[in-house]
């Protein structure tokens, strides 16, 4: 398995909106399931777009043989006075998980963040997620607060907690 990483481009829209789309569809630990990601690839393509322009922003895809196998953002706030935090979001396929490559990402998030000149990096994890919490904590995040009642899935609540890192 050779994972190639790199930033993602409008050619990418079509694979990676059904990426999102099986990711969805493998947990409940995500704000989307795959039938509430719904948008069109010219949309998609914007969206990337937007990424590519901003040297604030970054998007970042994962490959295993042509195949996308994970997804990864910073994003930077747009309210002047918020603009020295970046909201951080990551998935990784389900076939994927243990091997590394969440990881790998976050190592290169990380290292955007810090030569763009973000001051802290922020993120929302389910709080029964230990898997995610663990690579997260291994990264240095702190949980700054649990959130009650974050997410209703089936008319179920989940806890969420709100992390960040402090560059």
């Amino acid at each position: 398995m050779e994972i190639i990483y790199r930033e993602a481009q409008p050619s990418d829209a079509e694979a990676l909106i059904e990426y999102m789309k099986i990711v969805g569809g493998e947990t409940d630990n995500l704000t989307y399931d795959s039938a509430t990601f719904d948008i069109s690839v010219k949309k998609e393509e914007r969206f990337i777009e937007r990424f590519l322009r901003s040297q604030r922003d970054f998007m970042l895809l994962a490959f295993d043989e042509g195949r996308i196998v994970a997804f990864a953002s910073i994003e930077r706030n747009k309210i002047k006075r918020f603009s020295h935090r970046a909201e951080l979001s990551i998935t990784v396929l389900k076939e994927y998980w243990g091997r590394g490559i969440g990881s790998a990402v976050m190592e290169r998030l990380i290292s955007f963040a810090k030569e763009s000149g973000v001051e802290v990096i922020y993120l929302d994890v389910r709080a029964d997620n230990v898997r995610a919490i663990s690579l997260y904590e291994k990264f240095g995040f702190c949980e700054i607060c649990n959130f009650e009642k974050y997410f209703k899935i089936d008319d179920e609540y989940f806890d969420g907690k709100i992390m960040t890192l402090y560059i």
